[in-house]
């Protein structure tokens, strides 16, 4: 068994025992028996954060132009920008070096990590709710004021996460001795335990929906790229399952594989702007799929990743084979906008 110590500056803390005493442990130096073999990874850190920093430019550039447009949209551009400021922190600290440095890299990671992990949940039920009473959860429907109070809204969760970690983190340094003479010197961080159930749930929830017409996939599916009218219509409900699983299963076979293998990943790493998207996804389809059996189908939902539209069509076929045809084309809000002409 390792033996723990803490070393900590300011509030005292009682020896916890184990390392079964901390949630993740962020290896920040670690050295063998003697002082011989030292590293020292924040370096490694630095590159990690800065790999997520590009993963998350290579999206802003596909998405750029309607992030702005819902509160789930607004809260990938937070992420964006806690995520580059973050990594020019951490780049900071490995550039000044402990001595001259204000702030130390386990500072940087636990916060980082409590912040990051207490968004999911809020983000979840917010997005939903922007989503579904839209025309009544804003008092002006207007863009400028929807962006206004999406930023306002953000800010505060934010503000929120930033107090609470403040408050209750853990940023001492804890050195873990294991059998051997290997001596690691590290800090507690969080994973992110509502990702991995909600990237599990929305598998299960897909393998579940997809086993009951497994004998219909393949011709719905080359249905869905011809968009052709000569086989059996699928429920809606399925089409929905099917655009939004063959867009991001890639993404979600990663999280449980990680999760089943036993990969524990940190929050300030997994609540990343690829959950905040597949989340997007997952509630668009879900109130695309509630609305337009009222409203009929639509042409400005706030997802550029899922084809929702092509596998509406999979299972209510072209609209010009409808025998009451929707005189106008609604927005996911049932706000009226320009007469769709087939």
């Amino acid at each position: 068994m390792p033996q723990t110590n803490f070393l900590t500056s300011g509030a005292g803390l009682s020896l916890l025992g184990n390392s079964r005493s901390f949630n993740l442990l962020a290896n920040i130096e670690s050295w063998e028996e003697g002082g011989s073999s030292k590293e020292e990874n924040t370096g490694r850190f630095m590159v990690l954060l800065l790999l997520k920093v590009v993963l998350d430019h290579l999206f802003l550039t596909m998405c750029l132009h309607r992030l702005h447009t819902s509160f789930m949209g607004v809260c990938s551009l937070s992420v964006i920008l806690a995520d580059a400021v973050l990594a020019f922190s951490v780049a900071a600290v490995w550039f000044l070096g402990p001595t001259r440095s204000p702030v130390t890299v386990c500072f940087l990671l636990v916060h980082a990590s409590q912040m990051f992990n207490m968004l999911p949940l809020p983000v979840l039920v917010l997005g939903l709710l922007d989503y579904a009473f839209e025309t009544r959860y804003f008092a002006c429907r207007s863009a400028p004021c929807k962006a206004l109070w999406s930023c306002t809204l953000t800010l505060l969760l934010w503000v929120l996460a930033a107090v609470r970690s403040w408050a209750s983190a853990v940023t001492g340094l804890i050195e873990v001795e294991y059998e051997g003479g290997r001596t690691i010197l590290g800090c507690m961080v969080q994973d992110s335990a509502l990702v991995q159930h909600f990237c599990m749930g929305v598998v299960a929830a897909i393998t579940c929906v997809l086993l009951l017409h497994y004998r219909h996939l393949n011709p719905w599916l080359k249905e869905a790229n011809r968009l052709l009218n000569e086989w059996q219509k699928p429920p809606l409900y399925l089409s929905m399952t099917l655009g939004f699983g063959t867009m991001w299963a890639s993404y979600l076979l990663i999280c449980i594989s990680s999760e089943l293998l036993g990969l524990r990943i940190p929050a300030y790493i997994s609540v990343n702007v690829l959950w905040f998207e597949c989340t997007n996804s997952l509630l668009v389809g879900l109130v695309f799929w509630v609305k337009s059996v009222w409203l009929g189908t639509f042409t400005d939902l706030p997802d550029d990743i899922c084809q929702w539209q092509d596998y509406w069509h999979l299972s209510r076929g072209p609209i010009r084979n409808f025998r009451k045809q929707p005189k106008t084309v609604f927005g996911l809000s049932g706000k009226d906008r320009k007469p769709l002409h087939v």
